[in-house]
């Protein structure tokens, strides 16, 4: 050992009293050196041309994508009521509404919101021109006969309602102004529900109108609008849906801490307000009513679940709680199956069950990596309406 250390001194001792490398050494170092960063800058730069290439590539592609796109034009949006199938085009701020005739096997219009806009309709010899226009999408009656059409004229949330006789092709209601776009037809289609905004700094109010010409024994001639509730407050918000299963009207209030919820039976001649029990206000609720039941998404123990009880007594049982890392943003309930809006590490999956085998929860596959769906209006039966975009597909409703 002690040999083998000082060899290695005497060679360290050495370099220093002989000196540096020779200038040979030196030349040949620098040369191998300037080799090897000539071949790292050459490899360097064909590593950037590919991936300037496929990018270049990647841009032609997506521009492709998007000129085909904008050939082939928005997709109609379809949905039925009692049968009878609908489909909505947009052009550009305006929408056009169209019925099938299926003895004929051919669309007809039902609605063009072009006309609505100083274009032929005159109110009073007044045009109804304006630089701002919005129409939603008409909320089409349960016996095929009327539209609710929601129109804006000012950017401002609030919309002007009218009421449109299919069958007639003309406007039999004046509209009425302030309605938040809500609205909720009853059974018999003689009369509907709306949530009327608060006026000079007042609460919120569910409003029942009726249909000219449509009155009965119950509901006299003059008395065509009455209000059925206003909120608690000018803070709370009001919301309306009609049910799953076409029952209900599902009045939700959210107070800010917590929301609320009362029904009102579309069948009955009369509006009134009836309860659900079992609920806890300062939670946050949303409800439906199916065949089966109704349904509860509520974080009333703390995280959200979802919640099952036959009646409105509220005899609620929890049926579904994500896992920790999941959040539970939504639900869907059809004629025998229940849809789950699940996030998790940032995506949102669907998740399902048929109301017979509720333990066996699957998932819906998509073909994405990344990628949003959610679940606008408009399914019914076993039938599924699903809004997606990925990065390479264009928000469509399928």
């Amino acid at each position: 050992m002690r040999i083998v250390l000082f060899a290695i001194v005497c060679c360290v001792v050495g370099l220093g009293v002989s000196g540096a490398f020779s200038p040979n050494d030196q030349a040949l170092l620098k040369s191998e050196s300037s080799l090897v960063a000539t071949q790292e800058r050459e490899e360097e730069n064909q590593r950037v041309e590919r991936y300037l290439a496929s990018e270049k590539q990647l841009g032609r592609q997506l521009a492709a994508e998007m000129y085909a796109r904008r050939q082939q034009g928005q997709r109609p949006e379809t949905w039925a009521v009692n049968g009878v199938q609908y489909r909505k085009q947009g052009h550009g701020r305006h929408i056009t509404i169209e019925r099938f005739d299926a003895s004929n096997k051919l669309w007809l219009p039902v609605i063009d919101s072009r006309t609505r806009t100083g274009t032929g309709e005159q109110q009073d010899g007044v045009s109804l021109t304006s630089g701002y226009y919005v129409m939603r999408t008409p909320v089409i009656s349960p016996n095929n006969r009327y539209a609710l059409l929601p129109e804006a004229f000012v950017d401002d949330d609030l919309y002007r309602v009218s009421v449109w006789d299919i069958k007639a092709g003309r406007q039999i209601d004046q509209a009425f102004h302030q309605s938040v776009g809500e609205l909720v037809w009853a059974s018999d289609s003689r009369s509907f529900y709306y949530i009327q905004a608060g006026q000079n700094g007042g609460a919120s109010a569910l409003i029942w109108h009726q249909v000219p010409g449509a009155e009965t024994t119950s509901q006299p001639v003059g008395d065509t609008e009455r209000q059925v509730y206003q909120a608690v407050s000018h803070a709370s918000g009001l919301s309306i849906a009609a049910a799953s299963s076409g029952r209900y009207l599902i009045l939700t209030e959210d107070t800010g801490g917590g929301t609320d919820v009362k029904l009102i039976d579309l069948s009955s001649a009369t509006p009134f307000l009836l309860t659900l029990d079992g609920l806890k206000p300062q939670a946050d609720n949303r409800v439906d009513h199916a065949a089966d039941g109704f349904y509860m998404r509520s974080n009333q123990d703390g995280r959200f679940a979802l919640y099952l009880a036959k009646d409105r007594r509220g005899n609620w049982k929890k049926i579904y709680t994500p896992d920790p890392s999941a959040h539970f943003e939504g639900f869907q309930v059809l004629r025998d199956w229940v849809i789950l809006r699940v996030r998790e590490r940032g995506i949102s999956a669907l998740r399902y069950w048929h109301k017979d085998d509720r333990q066996r929860v699957r998932q819906i596959p998509f073909p994405d990596q990344r990628y949003k769906v959610w679940m606008p209006s408009g399914s019914s039966g076993n039938e599924l309406v699903l809004g997606y975009t990925s990065p390479t597909v264009p928000p469509s409703r399928v």
